[in-house]
């Protein structure tokens, strides 16, 4: 009994370091700027999630978001972050999220907190590599193009890209991803992102992070991209025009010689 209850101390020891960290590590996350706006009956809110902690790194990141009308709570959303990671370095690591209350667009309000589960675990930087990117103003939507090359050493699998459309100061106004599926390496694979477009949108950022054939995962590689500031036009669809149909031609009966008679 006596060895059980010294066991059972130890591991609380033990954990302890592990549970301060944890507490230290949320001190430092939070979320930065947010919008919130109503999109067909639902109440959706978008922001970025930032760690602000040098070389703290934030493995298993999700967000609480409650919604309010006036002071009534209306619901709390938890939402994973876009990316599987919010790995710093430098105390500048973010990724963009997207809370939505279904059918409901009474929310005036809302309040976040990031909840970081497993802040230690530093991750492998991916040779994941943008390639082709591309944001057309198409319609009433932003399309965000390109193809992710595997420039890496070891095949990836589950790679997933995410965007945010932001404005001139940095606020995250739109949220999208696209699961590229596994990429082998020295090979690539496309993605497409539409988000409505909003009059707002200065630049795009992208991230990539994927899984690896072990199980763990990588941190995210980012690159961005400028909105164009006008609509793109869309290529005609060539028609085949049927060649004229050739009128038929009369030929006209011979006329016939009058004979004569001496």
């Amino acid at each position: 009994m006596m060895k059980n209850v010294a066991r059972s101390r130890r591991i609380m020891l033990i954990g302890l370091p592990a549970l301060m960290i944890l507490a230290f590590a949320a001190s430092g996350c939070f979320v930065l700027g947010g919008r919130l706006f109503v999109r067909g009956s639902d109440s959706v809110f978008v922001g970025m999630a930032r760690n602000a902690l040098p070389n703290v790194q934030a493995v298993d990141t999700d967000v609480e978001v409650k919604f309010y009308d006036g002071d009534e709570i209306l619901s709390t959303k938890v939402v994973r972050i876009c990316t599987r990671t919010l790995q710093s370095d430098d105390g500048k690591a973010e990724a963009p999220f997207e809370a939505v209350l279904k059918n409901n667009k009474r929310a005036d309000r809302v309040e976040t907190r990031v909840l970081v589960r497993l802040p230690l675990g530093e991750k492998i930087d991916p040779d994941l590599e943008f390639q082709n990117v591309n944001v057309a103003w198409i319609g009433s939507d932003f399309v965000i193009t390109g193809e992710i090359f595997n420039d890496d050493n070891e095949d990836f699998e589950d790679v997933k890209v995410c965007a945010a459309v932001l404005d001139d100061d940095g606020n995250v106004l739109r949220v999208g991803s696209d699961e590229v599926g596994d990429i082998d390496e020295n090979e690539k694979a496309p993605f497409e992102i539409t988000v409505p477009r909003d009059s707002a949108a200065e630049d795009v950022k992208l991230w990539v992070d994927a899984e690896r054939t072990n199980g763990d995962v990588t941190r995210p590689v980012t690159r961005t991209a400028t909105v164009p500031s006008k609509t793109a036009t869309p290529t005609p669809t060539p028609t085949n025009t049927p060649a004229p149909t050739a009128s038929p031609v009369t030929t006209p009966s011979p006329e016939a010689t009058g004979t004569t008679t001496p």
